[in-house]
């Protein structure tokens, strides 16, 4: 037998109630609560890392349930409705389902049909097999359960939901299980029950044993006794790499790994990977943990200060139970104000704690930052997939394996296709000599490909990590050197390596009804690593072979180097700008290939690698690596059957990117003969340009072009979907054009603008949709910032600044080479950066803490962070630069030339139109102005020889990535000093005499060192295998309420006096200092105030005597701190009051732990 313990509860609609009975110590299999509290986002308490897998109800609804995460979530199954939700185990002997139900008041008059009690929906469905508990606030009275023989309208429903579902009620008559308010004349009820069905054996208990405490509702426990199925031994989860022995691993590898002597045929190739596996696996058996399967944690915010605070509001509460007088009832409400209150100081307290040590550590910091940019604002994932439908309206199926079907038809289709009539590709074309491509594979190749893989991706079906294989060293890569030669030889990729574990993911941005859809789904095969090795081999193989023969169209952008999404969005705007110039038209379709990577024809894939002539050798071991696959689909923590993948390649292979690029080329260059159009993609997504005079021409070119694409899919099996493809006509006129394509039985109507490799493009290129895009994405991308750092609290000030320049200001740069109208040499911003710069300055006040008066400029120079418009100047300087000194070049610039001859443009009477700021000719001639060339290549040549002469072209070095860095970075700061200059000229202008000069002012930094001065010094850098005397000194922080404070004390833009009255703030009368003598300034209390004295005559040489020297004291992190934490005790600065006491009670902690 095995014993569920049970809590139901009705929290009242209290978030904070609901979170602490999740977190106490005590732990139930089920606890179901009634009205539960929601956070902003409309969601239930479920944090990812707790203890219970959390099942909400539809339409956010009042009746929720939790399991604990000790049971599998593969045994369980999970339904819900308005009002109820309900868990199965099925892995007990008798199935048992546990209801949570929330059944509203009838009112009196009100019709039956109005109530919405799911009471009302149960009797219409009848009971599920096996056994049942229900459990929940159903808000009726009857004498069967009520102490006083009270009937509330709808307890008839009640008991005929009972009777035929069989049902007995464990609850006590008379048992107070709300507690009525007698200031309002109620008086207690039982109205939360536990009904059971036949059978079952529970206890109850009551309230008697639940330490939480507050709603009127009491909390409810029972004990349920049901018979367990034999326990069958839990599958192993891999291993836990992070626990991993190096040492000894790369030891054993020296003696295990062994190098085959010979390899000759398919079956010596097979029976090597698999000794080979034999090796590594005995490895990782000996010097590896295994992984734990995980089953949550409690949150590490409950202290035994709140333990106890919970104790003893828990004392007065049953004491006011017994004997309800107001004195009781003061008393505990007291101990429940007081418990709240050190438990929100404790989380506060955890939180700002965790977050400032996370920013000491990357690994730590970068995985909070994804979770706040990307998941703290959406609600928690359920823990699985919906109920799924083949089609929409179709019925639902919530089975694991009648969701897999789903699933596998639209992940794995089955692609049949008349192939008999392409040629054997066993046998190279007839008068042609293939590509020489080598299949040998030396040490340093293997090498190569290890270094590129991220050492702790998921592993595959064989639970290496890269990490280990990389720490398994020579050994290793002398074995798979010789083993990758064979298999390149022997045209064969080992069966072993074949299966792969498909992960189910949802697509982001779906909402619950699409959800129920397979394509709100997405799957990522889980390959073997050692794999993995073979197939990054093959593709660097392919790739260096595609470039080297030009075997790839010059339209096509993706999975290749030097090639980006810029490149093809300035393909399309220097298409539509040279148009324009000459009076014409330009046309984009953009089309949406269904299931690309999934739906590849594997005969059609081996026909186009025989049509490039590429060795049929290589050709041999593509049909091997595609053949035979097959994929388990793995969601809802349980594995599906294998099923066959007779179509496509796996997304998730290091090959699979190069082979789709080369089975769509032939399209393309079918596009190619369409005259008057360019293609232009990037992977699986392709667009075709079309100019012409009119956008009627360019309607029927591209309906031809659309024509080819519908022909060339159909052939292999493929669809373009015409529901999905878009059209845009770029025009300048008021009006826009409104002329459709026919595509099929579709009409496709144009749009005013659309989304292209992420970059949105509007008809008139004006980019005010990207704009709006950009502030749309900021909603969420500023959330990296403002949740993990504030003025007081957060990571520090060197990490805060990361987080913005790497996240956020690369999100608002990106496509900056097309949508940025550059800044001319000292002039001033335009475009839509001047409506994009406010959300730099809104990241950079959070970064230094400072407050909103605080001048820009000073913003700017205090993080090192230049103005927006001249960072992207610098973003998109480099990428002139990078065009003019790449193959890419050729193919973006000839566009114009393209058009030209497109249109064949009549003479043009007059001058003609000028190019628009955002053209690729006038981006062109401004990058050369701002940023000349010449003065990279004098960086690059480095200082002129002592003859005098300057050394010919020719034997001038290629500038360095540094040479490049150093050129920009001097541009963009030529153009910042001169421009902070120019806006402090005006603040000085503006106020005449009465400006004054801050120590910001006086010594801005436009470099790095504005960072440094964040720093105190450094301290020894440990590892958790480092010796002592390995230990490196790394630089440590200051705090980010000292680094704000900075940032505050050299602007003067602080909560003092002199600050506060100039700003008219209400009950500050006066700037003058309590001590009388001048304004109360940061200066004047470090300086001049009689509060600064004691400290000042017990280390005068420690303190500064003038400006001057406080100047040279915050330029400095070391001297800075004692000045910054005399300041926070000091206790004007009322904001930095709780910064304070956390410190404070962190310091006595850690005394009290020494």
């Amino acid at each position: 037998m095995v014993q569920l313990k049970i809590l139901y509860w009705n929290v009242g609609k209290s978030y904070e109630r609901g979170k602490l009975l999740l977190e106490q110590e005590e732990t139930y299999d089920i606890v179901a609560i009634q009205e539960p509290g929601r956070n902003l986002n409309g969601d239930i308490y479920r944090p990812r890392g707790g203890r219970y897998f959390g099942v909400d109800c539809s339409e956010k609804g009042r009746a929720v349930i939790y399991v604990n995460k000790k049971w599998n979530l593969k045994d369980l199954d999970f339904q819900a409705g308005k009002d109820w939700t309900a868990v199965t185990f099925k892995n007990l002997r008798d199935p048992t389902t546990v209801y949570s139900i929330y059944s509203p008041i009838l009112t009196q008059g009100t019709p039956e049909h109005q109530w919405g009690s799911p009471l009302l929906e149960f009797i219409e469905a009848g009971p599920p097999a096996g056994n049942l508990v229900a459990v929940g606030d159903l808000n009726l009275h009857h004498p069967d359960w009520d102490l006083e023989n009270r009937t509330s309208p709808g307890a008839a429903r009640l008991l005929t939901w009972a009777r035929r579902w069989r049902l007995s009620l464990l609850t006590p008559r008379g048992e107070p299980t709300r507690l009525g308010n007698a200031t309002r004349g109620e008086r207690d009820g039982t109205i939360d029950h536990a009904w059971l069905s036949p059978g079952v054996e529970a206890e109850y208990w009551g309230a008697q044993r639940c330490e939480q405490t507050g709603s009127d509702h009491c909390p409810q426990e029972i004990w349920v006794q049901v018979g367990r199925k034999n326990k069958k031994a839990e599958e192993e989860g891999g291993y836990s790499w992070s626990l991993m022995d190096t040492e000894k691993v790369k030891e054993a590898s020296e003696k295990r790994i062994s190098v085959p002597e010979r390899i000759d045929t398919v079956e010596d190739l097979e029976l090597a990977f698999r000794r080979l596996d034999g090796e590594l696996t005995s490895i990782a058996e000996e010097f590896v943990p295994h992984r734990k399967k995980g089953r949550g944690r409690r949150a590490n915010w409950w202290t035994l200060e709140c333990k106890t605070a919970t104790k003893e509001a828990r004392r007065t509460y049953w004491e006011w139970f017994g004997c309800r007088t107001a004195s009781n009832w003061r008393e505990f409400v007291e101990a429940t104000m007081k418990k709240k209150r050190i438990i929100a100081k404790a989380q506060q307290a955890t939180w700002r704690d965790g977050v400032a040590e996370a920013s000491k550590n990357p690994s730590r910091l970068w995985p909070l930052e994804r979770w706040a940019r990307t998941r703290s604002h959406r609600p928690a994932d359920p823990p699985k997939l919906p109920a799924l439908q083949t089609q929409e309206g179709a019925a639902e199926i919530g089975d694991h394996s009648g969701k897999a079907e789903i699933l596998a038809d639209r992940f794995f289709p089955k692609v049949e296709v008349p192939t008999d009539h392409l040629p054997d590709w066993t046998e190279p074309p007839e008068g042609v000599d293939p590509i020489v491509i080598s299949e040998l594979v030396d040490e340093e190749d293997v090498q190569d490909v290890l270094s590129r893989m991220a050492p702790n991706k998921a592993p595959g079906i064989d639970w290496y990590s890269n990490r280990f294989l990389k720490l398994c060293g020579q050994p290793f890569r002398q074995a798979m050197a010789c083993l990758a030669s064979a298999s390149l030889r022997l045209g064969h990729f080992p069966q072993r390596f074949k299966d792969a574990k498909v992960v189910v993911l949802k697509k982001p941005g779906k909402s619950a009804a699409q959800q129920k859809l397979a394509g709100a789904w997405r799957p990522i095969s889980l390959l073997s690593n050692v794999g993995k090795i073979l197939e990054a081999l093959v593709a660097k193989r392919l790739t260096q072979a595609a470039e080297e023969f030009n075997l790839l169209p010059e339209g096509q952008m993706g999975n290749r180097a030097g090639r980006s999404t810029e490149f093809a969005v300035r393909v399309v705007t220097d298409a539509v700008h040279t148009a324009w110039k000459l009076g014409a038209v330009t046309s984009l379709m953009l089309l949406d290939l269904k299931g690309a990577f999934d739906r590849v024809n594997h005969r059609w894939l081996l026909h186009t690698l025989w049509e490039m002539q590429l060795p049929t050798w290589i050709i041999r071991w593509v049909a091997s690596f595609v053949a035979g696959r097959r994929g388990s689909l793995f969601f809802d923590d349980e594995t599906s059957r294998p099923y066959a993948i007779t179509a496509g390649v796996p997304q998730g292979s290091p090959l699979s990117p190069i082979l789709f690029i080369l089975f769509i080329t032939p399209l393309y260059r079918k596009l190619a003969t369409i005259p008057n159009t360019i293609t232009v993609g990037f992977a699986d997504d392709t667009n075709v340009v079309a100019v012409a005079r009119t956008t009627e021409e360019n309607c029927r070119t591209l309906q031809a072009a659309w024509e080819v694409c519908s022909e060339w899919a159909g052939a292999r099996g493929m669809e373009f979907e015409a529901t999905k493809t878009e059209l845009m006509h770029f025009t300048r006129t008021r009006a826009p054009r409104t002329e459709t394509l026919q595509l099929g039985d579709t009409v496709l109507q144009p749009t005013e603008s659309t989304r292209f490799l992420g970059v949105w493009l509007d008809r008139k290129l004006n980019y005010r949709a990207h704009a709006e895009a950009v502030k749309q994405k900021m909603t969420t991308q500023t959330n990296a910032l403002t949740r993990l750092a504030a003025k007081t609290w957060g990571c520090s000030f060197a990490r805060a600044r990361e987080i913005y320049t790497k996240c956020i200001r690369s999100a608002i740069a990106y496509g900056a080479s097309a949508f940025h109208q550059p800044t001319e040499v000292y002039g001033k911003p335009r475009g839509i950066v001047i409506g994009l710069a406010k959300y730099q300055t809104k990241c950079l006040r959070v970064v230094a803490g400072a407050y909103k008066a605080t001048p820009v400029r000073n913003l700017e120079t205090e993080t090192f962070c230049p103005p927006l418009d001249l960072y992207l100047n610098k973003r998109v300087r480099a990428f002139e630069e990078r065009l003019a000194r790449t193959d890419q070049a050729r193919f973006v610039r000839g566009t114009a030339a393209w058009v030209a001859s497109c249109v064949q443009a009549r003479r043009a009477r007059g001058r003609p139109p000028a190019d628009k700021p955002e053209s690729g000719a006038a981006k062109a001639r401004w990058a050369e102005a701002w940023a000349p060339t010449e003065k990279l290549l004098a960086m690059a040549a480095g200082p002129p020889p002592e003859s005098g002469t300057p050394p010919p072209a020719s034997q001038i070095p290629e500038p360095t990535a540094a040479d490049r860095e150093e050129w920009l970075e001097d541009a963009t700061n030529r153009e910042w000093v001169s421009r902070y200059n120019h806006h402090l000229a005006a603040a000085v202008a503006k106020s005449g005499q009465r400006y004054e000069f801050t120590i910001a002012d006086l010594n801005p930094k436009f470099s790095g060192e504005a960072i440094q001065r964040h720093m105190v010094g450094t301290k020894k850098k440990k590892g958790r295998r480092r010796k002592p005397e390995e230990e490196e000194d790394e630089p440590y922080p200051l705090t980010k309420a000292k680094s704000s404070l900075l940032v505050q004390a050299r602007t003067e833009v602080i909560g003092l006096r002199a600050f506060l009255h100039r700003r008219k703030v209400p009950d500050v009368l006066t700037p003058i200092c309590a001590c009388g003598l001048e304004k109360e300034t940061f200066a004047h209390i470090v300086l001049n105030c009689l509060d600064a004295e004691t400290l000042f005559w017990s280390d005068p040489d420690s303190w500064p005597l003038s400006k001057e020297e406080l100047q040279e004291y915050l330029d400095d992190g070391v001297k800075a701190e004692r000045i910054l934490s005399w300041a926070l005790r000091l206790g004007r600065l009322k904001e930095y009051r709780l910064a304070v006491e956390l410190e404070e009670d962190q310091r006595e902690e850690l005394a009290r732990h020494s």
